[in-house]
């Protein structure tokens, strides 16, 4: 996605974002993000700010059932573009220093979707995750298996 600096008039304006972008993380995070929504762009004397929040959607394996569903997320985009490669920064936000032309969002973007993914992947809050001995989602079936609710490592401790 390009941000074309030259176009872009004083004030306010808004850039829809309807994108799908390759991660290039490693399992088990997703191969690619669905990013969706709108971004507020403040074209400012020597700075473009670049902010919204965007919704993303991304295909993932379930942490518990290890079954494959699509997870949907919220992220936080906060990018300045300088013009003025001589100031600094904004703390928390990506800066990119370009004074005209084209500024690619890509990996800004991107990054701020990895940055969205939940750190546990649940395909629901109700998952029952698979049974450790025979293998069976317990969320679809039941199995015969003996549900041990007793953690034995502790029988050997000294009691009261």
């Amino acid at each position: 996605m390009k941000l074309d600096l030259d176009r872009q008039g004083p004030g306010r304006t808004h850039l829809d974002v309807d994108e799908r972008l390759p991660t290039g993380a490693p399992e088990p995070l997703p191969s690619a993000v669905g990013l969706h929504g709108c971004l507020t762009v403040d074209n400012l004397e020597s700075r473009v700010l670049v902010t919204g929040v965007l919704t993303g959607d991304a295909v993932v394996v379930c942490d518990r059932c290890l079954e494959d569903f699509t997870c949907g997320f919220e992220t936080v985009v906060e990018i300045v573009v300088l013009r003025d490669p001589t100031s600094e920064g904004e703390w928390d936000s990506w800066v990119i220093h370009q004074r005209s032309g084209e500024v690619d969002l890509d990996e800004p973007l991107r990054e701020a979707a990895l940055l969205g993914l939940p750190l546990k992947f649940l395909c629901a809050d109700t998952c029952r995750g698979l049974c450790p001995h025979c293998g069976a989602n317990r969320s679809r079936e039941s199995c015969a298996c003996a549900q041990d609710e007793t953690d034995s490592g502790w029988d050997e401790l000294p009691g009261e």
